[in-house]
């Protein structure tokens, strides 16, 4: 027997058993039709033949040997979808299966003019997606028979053919079959064409109730048409399934024999060498390369994501969190008797009744003028007011962020103070102090505007104290901050969220192609490789070895344009700190891989993978140090994936350390650990889809 299923039983969950109790047999170089209405179970016993399923219990026997778990090169594979990748040329597809069946060029060449020829395929440089419907399942059984297998497995392969083709394709099939031995298991729902076949199943119900030659069936009911035999036939078994309904009849519900038959579930891989599964591993994987570079380079959607996506990232980074605020509105109060209505206006006022000298005398820098003149032409624009409380108006209407309040007689009352030091009364203090008001609601720009008025005030207070021959760094409190690594800069923030930055969106890209992996499998394209003989471990390699070459690129974008153009410094060393980004990512590349096989559409996956990228963000110090996380979270997000790597990789650039420090050895750790883990669950995730 070339196809044999003994006591199949397949059930989803806990709802109705799918197979029930079926048993088929399909002969060497027989035309098996297999028929039953939608829902009955036909395309779950192809799956169990072709190796996408697993039987609940019952044996499947390929050339009289249990079936392995794929078939590779013995099978032709076509399902009842498409399962092609669309983006691809018709050419190019059925050139990736030619490598995939380890096809040398002169085999796949000759077979290739003969498909085309003969399924007439004219539009060989043409996107499958441009294709109707008709042309596309032409291509896809192209795909199936490409390499002229032993054994050709298709589900409704001529539905929406043209009449012709479908006569065409029937006496290529008969030919094969007679003359090549050729093995053909096809399901249809075209009754007058089945007679071509030399055997039909009649599928209902989960169970073959009709198992014979057409011929043979039209004799034994004394009748000309197929469609009233196969309409008493479900009549029939419709009846007996009444009259039997309360009966036990399920051999799956008797505990012995479920356990007794599931030894036929897993054969052993050496328990089959005359079906000869022939399966070029360095094929498999050249083929899956072959068509990541052709799927690249004609869906410019990725080069999107993955090479323009480093370039905005870093842009928008470091032109808007990099630069200091500019243009900053505040409101001016004074009482003085001069007029301005702008920032211009004032400094050409200033600038002409002001006298700013290198050497200036005593209390001759002492005015508001000298004060305003601290401050760079972009750093405030200043707002003038007729008062406080006018100031105080305009910050709650939202026109300005603050005010810097200059007291009436303030420069005379300056002056008193410093002569008078200690002495000085009251009203000389309260008349030389500046007040500011702010908008407390930003706290980031708050911050910077009353560090930027005080520092300046300091310099404005030593140039006055320098002019009156008093040493002018008297005036500054007697304790200074030096830095040992970093820079002690309130906007240099942008260095400390540099390394994280670098590496939290090498991992959101990464993880991110979890989404096209799991468009392929609803696609079906996943299920039609396993058949062909893709193992998880194929897709692994070849998936971790073309994704290295976009982590590179990713790589090599970042630092040219952090370094090169925008001068952030690596103080540590470049090989590490390549070595460490492509660890981070390549550990990232698993994990979405790990997700796409743990869910089933790409919806769930989008999901799944932002909320990843959302608890990352808060959890590894990317953006916040994590010093400041209650205990308990410290704790658990020393498990994240990044939480460490993001220390090291601060550790390379701002303070230079190597591979031999600690912090940076242990970075790599966290890697190797997610790599393992999903490893693991890609490994009993695959198990469970093809259970």
């Amino acid at each position: 027997m070339a196809v044999a299923v003994k006591g199949g039983y397949k059930r989803y969950g806990d709802g109705d058993f799918v197979l029930n109790n079926l048993d088929m047999n399909v002969g060497v170089g027989e035309i098996y039709g297999l028929l039953g209405a939608s829902g009955c179970g036909k395309t779950t016993l192809l799956s169990c033949l072709v190796g996408l399923r697993q039987l609940d219990s019952g044996q499947v026997t390929i050339f009289n040997q249990p079936r392995p778990s794929n078939l590779g090169r013995i099978c032709g594979f076509m399902p009842q979808d498409m399962a092609l990748l669309e983006i691809l040329s018709v050419a190019e597809v059925l050139k990736y299966f030619g490598i995939l069946f380890g096809m040398d060029a002169n085999e796949f060449k000759s077979r290739l003019n003969f498909l085309t020829n003969f399924l007439d395929i004219k539009e060989l440089h043409t996107p499958i997606i441009e294709l109707s419907g008709g042309q596309k399942r032409r291509v896809s059984l192209a795909a199936a028979m490409i390499h002229n297998p032993r054994l050709l497995v298709l589900d409704e392969p001529i539905v929406g053919l043209d009449p012709l083709l479908r006569q065409k394709i029937w006496n290529y099939l008969l030919e094969i079959s007679r003359d090549c031995g050729t093995t053909i298991i096809i399901s249809t729902h075209y009754l007058e064409e089945i007679k071509s076949c030399d055997k039909i199943g009649v599928m209902r119900n989960g169970q073959l109730i009709a198992e014979e030659n057409p011929n043979t069936l039209l004799a034994s009911h004394n009748s000309t048409s197929l469609n009233d035999v196969v309409l008493e036939l479900c009549k029939n078994n419709e009846v007996t399934r009444n009259a039997n309904f309360n009966s036990p009849k399920y051999k799956i519900l008797k505990e012995e024999a479920f356990f007794e038959s599931k030894q036929f579930i897993v054969p052993s891989r050496n328990s089959s060498p005359s079906l000869n599964v022939q399966r070029n591993n360095l094929s498999i994987i050249w083929a899956l390369i072959y068509k990541w570079i052709h799927r690249h380079r004609r869906d410019f959607r990725l080069h999107m994501w993955e090479l323009l996506l480093p370039v905005m990232c870093v842009f928008n980074f470091q032109n808007v969190m990099g630069p200091e605020p500019k243009r900053i509105k505040f409101g001016l109060a004074h009482h003085d008797d001069f007029n301005f209505t702008d920032t211009f206006a004032l400094r050409e006022y200033c600038g002409r009744n002001s006298t700013f000298q290198s050497a200036p005398a005593c209390f001759s820098n002492i005015g508001i003028c000298h004060f305003i003149s601290l401050f760079g032409e972009n750093e405030f624009i200043w707002i003038p007011t007729n008062s406080y409380n006018d100031g105080l108006d305009q910050i709650k209407q939202g026109r300005t962020m603050g005010l810097v309040y200059f007291p009436p007689d303030y420069t005379a009352n300056l002056k008193s103070r410093l002569s008078q030091g200690n002495f000085a009364d009251n009203e000389t203090i309260l008349g030389s102090t500046i007040s500011v008001r702010m908008d407390e609601a930003n706290m980031l720009l708050t911050f910077w505007a009353k560090k930027n008025i005080l520092d300046k005030y300091l310099v404005y207070m030593e140039a006055i104290l320098s002019a009156c021959d008093y040493y002018g760094d008297a005036f500054r409190p007697p304790l200074h901050f030096h830095t040992t690594y970093g820079s002690a800069r309130v906007f240099d923030y942008i260095e400390y969220m540099q390394p994280g930055l670098i590496i939290m969106m090498m991992t959101i890209m990464s993880i991110s192609v979890g989404v096209v992996w799991v468009q392929d499998r609803g696609a079906g394209l996943e299920q039609r490789d396993h058949v062909a003989g893709v193992l998880l471990w194929h897709r692994l390699v070849a998936d971790s070895a073309t994704q290295s070459i976009i982590i590179l690129m990713q790589i090599g974008i970042f630092l040219a344009l952090l370094c090169g153009w925008y001068g952030m410094v690596i103080h540590g060393s470049w090989l590490v700190t390549v070595a460490l980004l492509y660890m981070a990512s390549i550990c990232s590349v698993l994990m979405g891989f790990m997700i796409s096989l743990l869910l089933d559409s790409a919806i769930e996956t989008l999901f799944m993978i932002i909320m990843v990228t959302y608890v990352e963000m808060y959890a590894n110090g990317v953006m916040w140090p994590m010093e400041m996380a209650i205990w308990p979270l410290r704790q658990l997000y020393q498990l994240s994936p990044l939480t460490l790597m993001v220390d090291a990789m601060r550790s390379l650039c701002t303070r230079g350390w190597d591979i031999t420090h600690p912090v940076v050895a242990v970075g790599f750790t966290p890697a190797f650990g997610w790599i393992l883990i999903s490893l693991v669950v890609c490994v009993l995730a695959e198990r469970r889809r093809y259970k």
